[in-house]
């Protein structure tokens, strides 16, 4: 399996590239490679501006990554997410025997950019793309779907950190303060 980390698009909503953004002595970019090198022997970064579908956003970087990976299942998650737990990524992987996507789910709420996809997933995700339609989860009615649900997160990430992400300056500000309190414990 091939792990694959969407840098996204313009960074329009913080006027910067966000894994370029430093946290610590490492670029957000650096801290997801460090977070999966244990998991994968190989890793590719996916940028929206690259991708035969720019412009459809981390849809068409999924499309894209498992268009291009040559095992039945990829591994996909966003460079804003810098407190990932490897053991979590770990557990979404080993579900995937048998499934067609394994996301995390809260509640109503799940997180398609840390998640795994297999190719059977290609051919919805082009036809809902023909239809305009570019929200990740709407593919999800015609494949098998593994939730791992809060429950089970909480065995690899108690206080779901994982899923702090960066999308404005106030969370990257937020991101240096959680980054001191981990270190300082």
């Amino acid at each position: 399996m091939i792990g694959f980390i969407l840098l996204g698009g313009k960074g329009s909503r913080m006027n910067t590239r966000k894994h370029l953004l430093k946290l610590g002595e490492e670029t957000l970019l650096e801290r997801t490679v460090r977070t999966l090198s244990p998991l994968f022997e190989e890793i590719r970064q996916i940028w929206e501006k690259d991708d035969p579908v720019a412009g459809l956003g981390p849809l068409g970087g999924i499309w894209a990554g498992i268009k291009e990976s040559p095992s039945q299942h990829s591994f996909f998650i966003a460079c804003d997410m810098p407190f990932v737990r490897t053991d979590l990524v770990k557990r979404i992987i080993e579900l995937t025997p048998g499934y067609d996507v394994v996301i995390p789910r809260m509640g109503n709420r799940v997180e398609p950019l840390l998640a795994a996809y297999s190719k059977e997933c290609l051919l919805h995700i082009e036809r809902q793309v023909g239809n305009g339609d570019y929200r990740i989860i709407d593919f999800f009615k015609f494949v098998r779907v593994r939730y791992m649900e809060e429950k089970e997160i909480k065995e690899f990430d108690r206080n779901l950190i994982s899923f702090f992400n960066i999308n404005t300056m106030e969370d990257y500000e937020k991101a240096k303060m959680i980054l001191a309190e981990m270190e300082a414990q």
